[in-house]
């Protein structure tokens, strides 16, 4: 679901969902989805990142999350 009323959208230019409109995997350290902006405080920029967005990504992300909690 694309929340259009978020006064941040569009925090990307293309996304297939704002489910989560944060990452539980930050920082991932993947150099394909972003890049340390200051590597001693630890500060990842994932700004150019969708793959949080993508449907696929989200269904499983939400199912391992509901599991933990139970």
């Amino acid at each position: 679901m694309i929340r259009k009323d978020c006064k941040y959208y569009p925090c990307h230019n293309t996304l297939e969902s704002c489910d989560l409109c944060y990452c539980p995997l930050y920082p991932c350290n993947n150099y394909n989805y972003g890049k340390y902006i200051d590597k001693e405080k630890k500060i990842w920029d994932c700004s150019k990142c969708t793959f949080i967005h993508d449907k696929k990504t989200i269904k499983v992300v939400k199912a391992v999350l509901i599991s933990l909690m139970n």
